[in-house]
């Protein structure tokens, strides 16, 4: 359930870290949005494995 939010938050994320940069499609811009991406959707299946961790 927590995947498509965590999508739809990357994919926001990426549009702005492409719009801190004009939108360009210079290298600068592919790696901060990679990066940015990457590190939403990682934090969004850690978030999901310490929820399903979590007791009760």
């Amino acid at each position: 359930m927590l995947l498509p939010f965590g999508a739809l938050t990357a994919t926001v994320a990426g549009v702005g870290a492409a719009g801190l940069f004009g939108y360009s499609t210079g290298p600068a811009t592919f790696v901060c949005v990679i990066a940015v991406v990457a590190a939403v959707l990682t934090a969004t299946v850690e978030l999901a494995r310490v929820l399903t961790r979590a007791p009760g």
